[in-house]
């Protein structure tokens, strides 16, 4: 990461030395495409295979299944969740990120809840403001996980949450 803000595109041309055929496949730019190609290259010491070669998995049935709630309860179950988030050490844990080191613009602190709270302790916004942002943010998110989900033909949409009897004997009666 510091390279890469030191000195832009040097991450990419380690990838093109190491892997030539991922770094033709990922744009420049892309710095976490190209941190993952090089993790991958490093790891297994092995260059990824061309998109030609891939191959999905065979000997297996694919059942799409999506949880479909209802809107109010499923902004309710958002809300007690991100409270909760907060309630047990969202707060500590972000102090303690801080007071270690990190600095707040890591890629991780750009998520919901971590982003509000780094702004939080930071005297940009007041406690109940980073709790509220992240309610209203992950009602966005939810929203445009639910349109683009919507896309695909091959989901079957069960009405309701992955936690109730009646969703849960769908599931498995789609399974069978």
């Amino acid at each position: 990461g510091e390279r890469e803000r030191a000195r832009a595109g040097s991450l990419h041309r380690i990838l093109r030395r190491l892997d030539p055929g991922a770094a033709a496949r990922i744009h420049e730019r892309d710095t976490q495409k190209t941190m993952r190609a090089l993790e991958v290259r490093l790891v297994t010491r092995q260059v990824l295979p061309p998109v030609e070669e891939a191959r999905g998995l065979e000997g297996y049935a694919v059942v799409k299944l999506g949880l479909d709630p209802d809107r109010a309860g499923l902004q309710r179950r958002l809300e007690e969740r991100t409270r909760a988030m907060f309630a047990q050490g969202l707060m500590e844990e972000v102090r303690g990120l801080l007071g270690g080191g990190a600095t707040g613009d890591e890629k991780p602190f750009e998520s919901l809840g971590y982003k509000q709270a780094v702004l939080h302790l930071r005297g940009g916004i007041t406690l109940e403001q980073a709790v509220e942002s992240t309610i209203i943010e992950t009602r966005q998110y939810a929203k445009r996980q639910r349109t683009w989900f919507r896309r695909d033909a091959e989901i079957r949409w069960l009405s309701g949450f992955g936690d109730e009897a009646e969703v849960i004997a769908e599931a498995l009666a789609a399974l069978n």
